[in-house]
């Protein structure tokens, strides 16, 4: 399985790591961000490439206050209680 890595927030030093396999009908993409799941990229019955995962385009919409944490592995607490 390759893995390649683009650069998804210059500024912030954001990398966005591909993992893919050989034919590239499933593409995992996760961002060191937390390690947010992206993207889930798989091809369809009719061979269209189809989005598994909720999540947002660009580094902006996951530092919005609103955000779902969607791809989060890790939630908003990381495994600590809160009253």
């Amino acid at each position: 399985m390759p893995v390649k890595t683009s650069v998804f927030n210059k500024e912030n030093d954001i990398t966005q790591y591909i993992i893919s396999n050989t034919k590239e009908t499933l593409i995992v993409k996760v961002l060191n961000y937390g390690a947010i799941i992206s993207n889930i990229l798989f091809n369809d019955n009719k061979n269209k490439q189809r989005d598994l995962v909720l999540g947002y385009d660009d580094y902006e919409g996951y530092l919005r206050k609103d955000n779902p944490y969607f791809g989060a592995l890790i939630g908003r607490y990381g495994n600590r209680y809160y009253k």
